[in-house]
Parts: C-alpha cells; sequence; structure tokens
C-alpha cells in the first residue's frame, strides 16, 4: 500500500465533513435524497475512518513492545511485517534503521574491546554506515585502541628490559655466592692452616721453654757445685811453659827444666 492508516484515515475524516456539508445543504433545499446519499457517505466514510484508527492503534502497540525489547537491551528486536506505507511506514521503517545502526555499533565494539582482552589490537570498529555521535565514538574508540597498542607495546618493552636486568643480577649474584663459597674454602682451608700452624708454634714455644728450663736448672746445679768445690780445696793449674829452639831447630830444654851445673874444683898441685 502507498497510503498510511494515518492518510486514509485523515481522508474519511474529510469525506465524512464534506457529507455533513452536503446533507446540510440537501435539508436546506428540501431535496431527501441528496441528505440521505450524504449521510450514507457519512456513515462509509467513518467506518474506514474506525478502521484505519484500529490499524494504527495496532501499529502503535506493535512498535511499543518492540521498543520496550530494545530498552532492555535485546537489539534483535525489529517491527516485522509492515504494511503501511507514507508516513506511518516511513517511521517504522525509521525506526528499524535506528536500530540496526545501534546494534552494529554494539556489535562492533564488542568486538572489538574482545580483541583488545586477548592482546590484539588490528579489530576495529567499522564506520561504515554510522554517522552522527555512533560514528564519533566509533572514531573515538579506534583512536585509544592505537593508543593503547603504543602503551602495551612500550610496557611490553620495559618488563623486557627489566626481566634482563633481573636475570643479569640473578647471575651475578649467583656468580658471586660460587665466589664466596670458594672464598669461603679458601678461607675454611687458610684457618685451618693457621690453626695447624699455631698448634706448631705453640708446641715449639712450649719445647723451647722446657729447654730453657732444663739448661738452667743444670747451669745452676753447675754453680752450685763450683761453689761448694771452691769452699774446700784450691784448684791448681799447673804452669805451661813453652819450649825454646836452638838455632839448629832443636827443642832446649827450658831454664826450670835445667839441671844446674856444679862448679868444678881444681886442686891446686
Amino acid at each position: 500500500m502507498n497510503s498510511s492508516s494515518l492518510s486514509e484515515a485523515a481522508l474519511g475524516v474529510a469525506v465524512i465533513a464534506v457529507s455533513l456539508f452536503a446533507s446540510a445543504l440537501a435539508l436546506a433545499f428540501a431535496r431527501p435524497l441528496v441528505v440521505a446519499a450524504a449521510l450514507i457517505a457519512a456513515a462509509l466514510a467513518l467506518s474506514v475512518v474506525a478502521w484505519r484508527l484500529a490499524r494504527i492503534g495496532a501499529t502503535c502497540r506493535k512498535i511499543e513492545v518492540v521498543a520496550a525489547r530494545i530498552a532492555r537491551g535485546d537489539f534483535e528486536a525489529r517491527i516485522l511485517d509492515i504494511r503501511d506505507g507514507g508516513v506511518l511506514g516511513r517511521l517504522q521503517h525509521a525506526f528499524n534503521d535506528a536500530v540496526d545502526r545501534c546494534d552494529a555499533f554494539v556489535r562492533e565494539s564488542t568486538a572489538a574491546m574482545a580483541a583488545i582482552r586477548d592482546d590484539r589490537y588490528h579489530r576495529r570498529i567499522l564506520p561504515r554506515g554510522l554517522h552522527g555521535s555512533v560514528r564519533l565514538a566509533a572514531e573515538t574508540i579506534n583512536a585509544a585502541m592505537d593508543v593503547i597498542k603504543q602503551r602495551v607495546a612500550a610496557f611490553n618493552a620495559n618488563t623486557s628490559q627489566f626481566e634482563e636486568a633481573i636475570g643479569n643480577v640473578i647471575d651475578a649474584m649467583s656468580s658471586a655466592a660460587g665466589d664466596m663459597e670458594s672464598t669461603a674454602g679458601v678461607l675454611g682451608r687458610g684457618a685451618a692452616t693457621t690453626l695447624d700452624g699455631a698448634k706448631v708454634v705453640q708446641r715449639s714455644s712450649e719445647n723451647a721453654s722446657s729447654n730453657m728450663e732444663t739448661v738452667a736448672a743444670r747451669r745452676q746445679s753447675s754453680r752450685r757445685r763450683r761453689e761448694r768445690w771452691d769452699g774446700t780445696s784450691t784448684v791448681r793449674r799447673p804452669l805451661l811453659v813453652r819450649p825454646s829452639y836452638g838455632s839448629r831447630g832443636r827443642a832446649m830444654p827450658s831454664p826450670a827444666c835445667r839441671a844446674p851445673r856444679r862448679r868444678s874444683t881444681r886442686s891446686s898441685s
């Protein structure tokens, strides 16, 4: 149908008005047939108007049901079986088109957010078919996705550098721990060697002390014996005389060993 129920109802109201006006003129000029025809036309027009108004009421109730479903978040709801033309038909088609655009925006934004959740940034909201504030919102979300992608990339780079730095620190600590363990072993062996040396020195010191005590005791005992010996007798040491040699290399007796020469007496004859 090219005309809507609303247009047909308006046309019926106009027919009723014309019929009533014609019947009034017929009564004024005493034309009963014209009055009867006008009344019949008015009755038919009134029935058409009532029928169209009923259809308009049914269409309004159908739109109300769909609008309530959309208000509850069901963007799958649509006005189906559109038979009206004209303004009422265009209204229903425009309503469905608005719901289609909102549904498309919701679907596209949901898919884009799901991609961001999975760390995928290639999924964008397609702005085709979107207009006004809905298109602006789609472009804003796409721009936000670019910013999020850059920040996530920078964060991942910083995280990689941090992990590398932590790995280097752990390696350095492990190496230092190994060096410390080796150093501790060397220090332990050095301490053991020092302890052994200290024990040797201690034993040597004890031996030296014992030897010194023994020597001191012996000297004390020897001194006491000399003192006792000197108190009882005098020791005479023999006189050592060096032999003298003559001109021929013969040893000559010492003067002490020479016998006294006897003086010879000659008797005078």
